[in-house]
């Protein structure tokens, strides 16, 4: 009995490992990407605001791999490790990512929150010769909240 307990355990043992074939996939050599994905796809963020993508690759087996990509931004500006920083332009931004070793790319697109409004206090100040008065100014976006705004 002590035998065959064994010997069933063993055969047991080689069956789990035969049904657990697992092969690496996604090495880049016999599955390339052929998708990269920004994430996120889509992003508001105020004038100014910054946000850090991020970016990896997907194979045709439908992988996720990590990848090294050129970033460009088509308004406001974007570093190489991909933290975007939104500018007060009109235009929203696409960000793309573009893999450093090919031509695949892939998008997320930036809706801006534009300032439509500069406010400045207090609107109205008398002085003395020779007296002073500190102003303070914020913007307004389109949805009508207040937002910081660097002025000179």
């Amino acid at each position: 009995m002590y035998f065959y307990n064994k010997a069933y355990r063993l055969v047991t043992a080689v069956v789990l490992l035969a049904a657990c074939d697992i092969h690496a996939r996604g090495t880049g050599v016999d599955n390339p990407v052929t998708q990269v994905v920004v994430s996120p796809d889509t992003l508001t963020l105020d004038p100014f605001q910054s946000f850090q993508f991020r970016a990896f690759g997907r194979t045709d087996a439908g992988d996720s791999v990590p990848v090294s990509v050129r970033w460009v931004a088509s308004a406001g500006a974007i570093s190489q490790a991909g933290m975007y920083s939104a500018d007060t332009s009109a235009a929203d931004a696409v960000v793309t990512a573009t893999l450093s070793s090919s031509a695949v790319s892939g998008t997320s697109h930036v809706k801006k929150r534009r300032v439509v409004q500069l406010l400045i206090n207090p609107k109205n100040t008398a002085l003395k010769v020779g007296g002073s008065q500190q102003f303070s100014v914020y913007g307004r976006n389109n949805l009508g909240d207040s937002v910081s705004v660097p002025v000179t």
